[in-house]
């Protein structure tokens, strides 16, 4: 029973992986207006997006320089504008970061 079981749901799993491909590859036209347009209209709007990220440790930890470096990055790619604030305790000083 139990070997069918595992069968079963290891079937149910594939099936599904194989559907999810199936239905990303669809007409790409719908998504690529969507996106343009929502694109167009914030430069029409003349909003600037900003993002913040809040971080526990600075560049002396590795752990979270790695994540600063893609921030950065990431937001150099998209051209928005971002700040980082560091040292920040996970305590209320996070939420009073954040506001």
């Amino acid at each position: 029973m139990k070997k069918f079981l595992s069968l079963f749901l290891a079937l149910v799993l594939c099936l599904s992986a194989c559907f999810a491909i199936v239905s990303c590859g669809g007409d790409d036209s719908s998504s690529d207006a969507d996106d343009t347009g929502a694109e167009s209209n914030n430069e029409n709007k003349g909003e600037t997006v900003k993002v913040g990220f809040i971080f526990l440790h600075d560049e002396n930890s590795t752990y979270d320089k790695n994540f600063m470096d893609a921030a950065k990055a990431a937001c150099e790619n998209m051209g928005v504008e971002y700040a980082q604030k560091t040292q920040i305790p996970e305590s209320s000083a996070c939420y009073d970061a954040a506001v």
